[in-house]
């Protein structure tokens, strides 16, 4: 049999969402119990009423429609159940996002002195609070007192906050425009383009170390500033343009030495005696010389040419080594002989028999002329064999100098003498 209250709760239980319909529910509850108490009761006084008339009435079964009745109920209620239990962690966890957020604005209001980031953060934290869902009902007021009160208490803040950085703004405003006075200066006073990088480099630091200025101060105060570093710049870049024209000027001459240098050693491929070499050296020195002179060229030019200028010096360099390690070997035995002969020199020119000395040192010389010459090492060679000589004589011709001195005045004694002689007068032939 067909109930329409059965049929209202199986469409009840069809919603999705219990909770919403519980007062629907609930007064469908009462309705069917009115219904069924009434029911019942009606059909027992039907059946009395049968009964004294000896007549049969067919009889409905109350038991039945009443157990489906509650056996939809009953899963209406667990449904119902499961539901709340869904709100009620729900419910919780919105408790604790809102618990959050109060701490975050809390955090906000103690902690952020930037205008622009506490609004940021205080729009955040307002936007998710609409969001959240239901909070536990016990907790409702305390926790909206506690948010609309730090509300209140930040935009006070933000009122003071307003206040300090409008004054933070003229200050700002000031310093800037010394900044700007300081690299004016710069730009029409420096001339040495290291301080003068230097220098705008830390006044560029002190201008982003400022803070920010007003919005209507800005435009100006940016323009101003970016016109005069600018300015440094080109008068920067202009110096470094000129310094890269100087130096491939400096390339340029260093290519011409170099080419000198190539033709010159070219020509000079077989060198002959020692003036020639000497000669040639200097020539190469000079040419070393006036590449010393020279600035640097472009750093990628610079190297290349110097490694090309190097080798050519070195390689002439190197012929020169080995040309005289050649003619060392070769002049070796007269160089020893010569060698040994400034050693008996060395010997011989403290001497004080002048005569045996003379003699030898006479023969050392005569030697000396037969051999023959040590290279590079003749002029040094001479040199010391004639010193040693040359001491000994000069020694010799003092000494002989000193004896005829000696000699002059024992001569003038004598003549003085000679005349006192006649003076003299004798009383017998033995005085005298």
């Amino acid at each position: 049999m067909e109930n329409e209250y059965i049929s209202k709760l199986e469409a009840f239980i069809l919603e999705e969402d219990m909770l919403s319909i519980s007062r629907d529910v609930s007064k469908l509850k009462t309705e069917f119990d009115d219904w069924l108490l009434h029911s019942e009761g009606k059909q027992q006084v039907a059946a009395l009423k049968a009964k004294e008339l000896g007549e049969d009435i067919e009889q409905i079964d109350f038991v039945v429609i009443k157990e489906s009745f509650y056996t939809l109920f009953s899963k209406y209620k667990d449904a119902k159940k499961q539901q709340l239990d869904i709100k009620n962690k729900l419910e919780v966890e919105n408790l604790k996002l809102k618990t959050s957020l109060i701490s975050d604005l809390k955090n906000l209001v103690e902690n952020e002195e930037n205008i622009g980031t506490a609004f940021n953060g205080y729009n955040t934290i307002q936007e998710t609070w609409k969001k959240i869902g239901d909070i536990p009902r016990d907790k409702r007021d305390s926790i909206q007192k506690e948010y609309s009160r730090l509300r209140e208490l930040f935009f006070h803040n933000i009122t003071i906050y307003k206040e300090l950085k409008e004054h933070d703004y003229k200050r700002n405003t000031q310093l800037k425009q010394k900044v700007i006075m300081k690299l004016q200066t710069l730009r029409n006073e420096c001339e040495q383009i290291r301080d003068l990088e230097k220098t705008l480099r830390i006044y560029q630091d002190e201008w982003e170390d400022v803070g920010p200025v007003n919005k209507d101060d800005w435009e100006g105060l940016k323009t101003s500033y970016w016109e005069v570093v600018r300015s440094i710049y080109d008068k920067i870049n202009k110096h470094y343009e000129q310094h890269r024209a100087s130096q491939q000027e400096n390339l340029k001459k260093k290519q011409e030495i170099l080419g000198q240098l190539k033709e010159f050693l070219d020509q000079k491929e077989d060198l002959q005696g020692q003036k020639e070499w000497q000669k040639t050296t200097d020539e190469v020195l000079k040419f070393q010389s006036a590449w010393k002179k020279i600035g640097f060229a472009p750093k990628k030019d610079n190297d290349a040419i110097w490694k090309e200028f190097r080798a050519l010096c070195d390689s002439f360099f190197k012929r020169k080594k080995e040309h005289y390690k050649f003619r060392d070997n070769k002049d070796k035995e007269a160089r020893d002989a010569k060698k040994a002969l400034i050693a008996e020199a060395n010997e011989l020119k403290s001497s004080e028999d002048w005569k045996e000395a003379s003699h030898a040192l006479i023969q050392l010389q005569k030697k000396w002329k037969t051999l023959k010459g040590a290279g590079r090492y003749e002029k040094k060679l001479w040199e010391e064999f004639r010193g040693a000589c040359d001491y000994f004589f000069n020694k010799k011709d003092e000494t002989n100098k000193a004896n005829e001195q000696q000699l002059q005045l024992n001569l003038a004694a004598r003549k003085e003498f000679l005349l006192t002689i006649p003076k003299l007068k004798f009383s017998s032939a033995g005085d005298i």
